[in-house]
């Protein structure tokens, strides 16, 4: 009777819901294989960890670019058409992968081009849920929603090592393409999906579509378009500036998000030079353990959170991130030197203390991110809601360049070790600043 009576059941059976449901599961596990899979393909290629810091640049910085602008022209869309094109344009895009993987520059051509690609497809995605879901079940589709979404971001990096090492670095390929298309598959069988707006791109032609598009060349309209998006950007920076709590929040979620960016574009190299493991081995020994880690610690603040502050949970995420980055670069060079406390530990013992120190940093990650979440969602209204997210999203791929950029170049003349270790101690410094001021 429970299960029959279980919202999330009842949502799965609505069959609309269901095609984009899994329509999701495919997209975002093949999205997120991609990348992780490229990522680890220039390390192999290259052995520089700048190279693989531009690429992650050339998947974030389209965010920054096309976010807000792909948000406004896809509100105003027919969601369906979006959602299949995006799949499609991205399994065509993913070939050309099969036939160029070993030269860099199509590499990061391409992964741009499929991050612009993904860009539209984003705002076309969840915001279709009311338009399938009744008002009544809309809690748990989206609950549904955002949980399968983080599940796929892990799953879809766990499974980027094993794929490499079964399908080749090259056919492999092949296999994120079909994924793609088999979302493409799912998303077609949608209804169609209205657009609910006060105009449309197509009121000035009608006759046109997203299969037709003559309205690109009509400039006035796409004037208006990007006014829309400046006085969006306008409206959410003031709000955000007059709100401190909104604006710490903001502020700390960037923050997060660089952080991994950051640590995303080592990874090769902290394989290589630190864990000395392969490269395909890095989605379970390091992915593996910092989203596990996450997980837990979601976990603990949702049922455990309300006995400390939301700013003692921020500061001790703070304090603990800087302490276990620098931990980590610690056991890294004693896994190098076999030197003081770490000698007695050993080897494969020296490898389970870095994977535990990364669980521990994801642990630290999750009590930054949930506060602030929570604290973020609970002060916006719901109109200005995704344009404050958008914001982010547009503010973590500005703040990321030169971070990104920097680590990759340092790492190479300095060493990873190093890096991570200035990165440790920058947070500290961060921590230390927040506490001196809290006591002001």
């Amino acid at each position: 009777m429970f299960l029959t009576k279980s919202p999330i059941l009842q949502v799965l059976r609505i069959r609309s819901f269901l095609f984009l449901w899994l329509g999701q599961i495919f997209s975002q596990l093949a999205i997120n294989m991609l990348n992780f899979i490229l990522l680890l393909h220039i390390g192999e290629i290259t052995g520089s960890n700048t190279a693989t810091a531009v690429f992650i640049l050339c998947i974030g910085v389209p965010a920054l670019l096309f976010g807000s602008l792909a948000g406004v022209y896809v509100a105003h869309w027919p969601k369906k058409t979006v959602l299949v094109v995006c799949n499609i344009l991205r399994a065509f895009l993913v070939l050309a992968f099969f036939f160029s993987s070993e030269s860099l520059i199509p590499i990061y051509i391409f992964a741009f081009l499929a991050s612009i690609v993904t860009q539209f497809f984003v705002p076309a995605e969840a915001p279709s849920i009311p338009t399938l879901v009744p008002s009544g079940l809309l809690l748990s589709a989206n609950g549904l929603f955002t949980l399968t979404f983080y599940t796929s971001v892990i799953a879809g990096y766990m499974l980027a090592g094993p794929a490499l090492a079964i399908f080749g670095p090259v056919n492999v390929f092949l296999l994120i393409s079909l994924l793609f298309l088999t979302a493409s598959i799912f998303v077609a069988l949608l209804p169609n999906i209205t657009v609910s707006a006060k105009f449309s791109l197509f009121e000035e032609q009608p006759k046109m579509n997203l299969l037709k598009p003559l309205w690109l060349f009509n400039l006035n309209l796409h004037r208006r378009h990007i006014r829309m998006v400046v006085n969006d950007f306008k409206e959410g920076y003031l709000f955000l500036i007059n709100k401190r709590a909104i604006f710490s929040s903001f502020v700390l979620l960037t923050m997060s998000q660089v952080l991994i960016a950051t640590i995303s574009s080592l990874a090769p190299g902290f394989a290589r030079e630190v864990m000395r493991v392969s490269l395909t081995s890095i989605s379970y020994l390091m992915i593996g353990p910092a989203a596990f880690g996450m997980i837990i610690g979601a976990i603990l603040v949702g049922n455990f959170g309300h006995l400390l502050t939301r700013k003692k949970l921020i500061n001790l995420g703070i304090w603990g991130a800087g302490i276990f980055l620098i931990l980590l670069s610690l056991s890294s060079r004693a896994q190098k030197n076999h030197q003081v406390i770490f000698y007695v530990l050993g080897d494969n013992n020296l490898l389970f203390l870095s994977m535990s120190l990364l669980f521990f940093l994801g642990l630290a990650n999750s009590f930054i991110d949930v506060p602030a979440n929570a604290t973020l969602q609970e002060e916006t209204s719901d109109e200005l809601r995704s344009r404050i997210y958008g914001f982010l999203t547009a503010m973590v791929g500005f703040f990321s360049i030169f971070p990104v950029f920097l680590a990759g170049v340092f790492s190479d003349y300095f060493g990873v070790v190093k890096v991570i270790f200035a990165m440790g101690i920058g947070i500290l410094g961060f921590g230390g600043y927040r506490f001196v001021r809290s006591k002001q």
